[in-house]
């Protein structure tokens, strides 16, 4: 009889969503809008360093 190991893995599915992000990005121009949208995604970055073996898969606008 063979041995087998078991690996259990956990997905997080995060979608965020900025509320108003098309006026907001119209009112503070666009260079400022993309520094504000950076630090969300550094804001994510920081929860995720905590998490053992975890990573971002994909990063599209808003969502992460």
């Amino acid at each position: 009889m063979t041995e087998t190991t078991q690996t259990e893995k956990l997905a997080v599915l995060l979608f965020t969503d900025i509320v108003g992000s098309v006026d907001i990005q119209r009112r503070l121009v666009t260079d400022r809008y993309t520094a504000l949208l950076k630090k969300h995604d550094e804001l994510f970055g920081v929860a995720l360093i905590s998490v053992n073996e975890s990573r971002i898969l994909q990063d599209t606008g808003e969502g992460i």
